[in-house]
């Protein structure tokens, strides 16, 4: 078990998402597997949750909001996302857990400012998605 899982305890997944599980896309004639930009935010309280979601639909982007340490750590192993936002409730312990599992998985972490405006957040995180998935794909 690790450090995280044992300080913290579980923590529940909360998906913000509409459908259901996304299916794997199908590769392009290059044989690269193209997937959609997921936004995974920990730590954040409902109101710029809410805009992140309305601004990740809109723009045909994943999102999931995890509630603490453990449930984002499992939830960017599961959802392999393009930015992970980190709120400014997290402990430090939190925060360089989620850092280092993003990391590995190859996504850009943000760290959010508690006074910013939710709808600011929201777009700044989804920009941030899309750009670095058009980037990936050259």
């Amino acid at each position: 078990m690790s450090f995280v899982a044992r300080r913290f305890g579980s923590a529940g997944l909360v998906p913000v998402t509409e459908g259901g599980a996304a299916s794997c896309p199908a590769p392009s004639p290059s044989g690269v597997s193209l997937r959609a930009p997921v936004v995974i935010v920990v730590g954040v309280d409902d109101v710029v949750a809410r805009a992140c979601k309305v601004a990740a639909l809109q723009g045909d982007v994943g999102f999931v909001r995890a509630s603490q340490g453990v449930a984002a750590c499992r939830a960017i192993r599961d959802a392999r996302p393009t930015v992970v936002a980190l709120g400014s409730s997290l402990w430090r312990d939190e925060t360089y857990a989620i850092a280092e599992a993003a990391r590995s998985a190859g996504a850009r972490v943000v760290r959010l400012d508690a006074g910013a405006p939710a709808e600011r957040v929201a777009i700044e995180l989804v920009v941030a998605a899309m750009t670095d998935t058009f980037a990936a794909t050259g």
